[in-house]
């Protein structure tokens, strides 16, 4: 089930006998009790995962989670499970270092200098060290091994390969340490959390009611000083008043607005998927063209239309991001506000040739995660992906026995095949 934009989730290695784990494992316990009873929906898989439910699932449902609480600890940048829902967080950030800030809430449990070279080293050595053990043992039982072993190897891959990425990422987010988060019952976790609720939810707030329940008998002052409140309504009513004459409508005058245009997701309006990347064109009726680029809230503004004015909006950006619904119309109104549901074309296959001294091989076991195909006799293989499991790049496994496993990765948006010359 993916995750929810409400959903809190917590990333951090149990606890366990020592001293550390203990005042560790208490620290989540805290937190978590603090959270649920402000009323916060908190996911942990102590209680969530569910007997005999699948952890590698869950942590990709962590990487999805729009707020994750990592409690960084030296047992958790050694886990291979906790570092790759770090990864997870990372990748579905689109390996972008303000949004994976958006979404990651750090506690560091103990000082960690990343910026000495020595405990970098002493981190590069271990996970140098995980991954030459798992390769090795691909390239010497690549028969016996399942899927899901090869699977864990290439996690393992990808936390050695990205380590230092992440590394600098935690070191430069202020994450305080626990003695101070934990005063005044989290507050500033939830502070944190506050500032991370989806955008509709803050940066268009309903307008608040007049005062409502701030009457003058509610107001010792205002009691003290009734006249204050007849100049407040008398300015208020002349304030509505100028409100009333300069909207109503004037000869020969047209009415202009501005646009927000959203570009979002398909998880919600709040899955703003390209920030500071590409464009938004708009086509406005008359035979007008314009183009704004996409800031860093994902947004693009236009000014000067035409209010009832009908356009169409597209994406203009390197990758095949298109509408959903390429034709939906919109109408300028004095909302100011469209939303542009976007999604990434040509990820729901790859596909290619296998080929071994430039001749195709049939037979060819072709997978990726828990998908695979086999080749036939021209070499050709194609691998359907379902629309939950689809994303921007993919490792694709290639094996048959006689000859070495191979593996690559896979970028379906570029419209490449993805052909593969096989070794012995």
């Amino acid at each position: 089930m993916p995750a929810s934009n409400n959903e809190i989730f917590f990333s951090y290695a149990w606890g366990d006998d020592q001293e550390t784990g203990q005042s560790r494992e208490k620290l989540v316990d805290d937190l978590y009790t603090s959270l649920k009873n402000d009323g916060y929906q908190v996911i942990r898989d102590k209680y969530d995962l569910g007997y005999k439910g699948f952890i590698s699932d869950f942590m990709a449902r962590i990487g999805e989670g729009q707020h994750i609480i990592i409690v960084i600890s030296q047992k958790y940048l050694r886990s291979p499970y906790c570092m790759f829902e770090l990864y997870e967080i990372a990748r579905n950030a689109n390996f972008n270092k303000n949004e994976f800030s958006e979404k990651a809430i750090p506690i560091m449990e103990t000082f960690i200098d990343f910026s000495k070279p020595t405990v970098l080293e002493g981190y590069f050595a271990y996970w140098q060290e995980q991954f030459n053990e798992w390769d090795q043992l691909v390239k010497n039982r690549s028969g016996s091994l399942s899927t899901e072993q090869f699977q864990r190897y290439d996690k393992i891959k990808m936390v050695w390969q990205n380590f230092g990425k992440l590394a600098d990422w935690l070191v430069d987010m202020n994450s305080l340490n626990p003695a101070l988060l934990s005063k005044d019952n989290f507050d500033k976790i939830k502070s944190a959390i506050g500032k991370n609720i989806p955008v509709a939810d803050t940066r268009f707030p309903s307008a608040p009611a007049a005062s409502a329940g701030h009457s003058a008998a509610a107001d010792p002052a205002a009691k003290k000083n009734p006249s204050k409140i007849n100049a407040a309504v008398s300015i208020l009513a002349i304030a509505i008043i100028a409100v009333l004459f300069f909207m109503r409508p004037h000869a020969n005058v047209t009415a202009l607005q501005n646009i927000s245009v959203f570009v979002h997701g398909k998880k919600g309006k709040q899955d703003m998927i390209l920030r500071k990347q590409g464009y938004v064109v708009m086509d406005v009726s008359g035979g007008e063209r314009k183009k704004a680029d996409i800031n860093e809230n994902g947004v693009a503004y236009f000014q000067n239309l035409r209010i009832g004015d009908s356009v169409r909006l597209e994406v203009d950006f390197s990758e095949p991001y298109k509408s959903t619904s390429p034709d939906a119309v919109f109408i300028v109104s004095t909302d100011g506000r469209f939303y542009l549901p976007v999604e990434l074309q040509g990820i729901d296959k790859v596909k290619g040739v296998v080929i071994f001294n430039d001749a195709p091989i049939a037979g060819v076991t072709v997978t990726i995660d828990n998908h695979s195909d086999t080749t036939d006799i021209n070499g050709h293989y194609q691998l359907d992906i379902p629309e939950k499991e689809q994303k921007q790049q993919y490792t694709v496994w290639f094996n048959k026995p006689g000859f070495k496993i191979k593996s690559a990765p896979a970028y379906p948006q570029t419209g490449q095949d993805l052909n593969i010359l096989m070794e012995k």
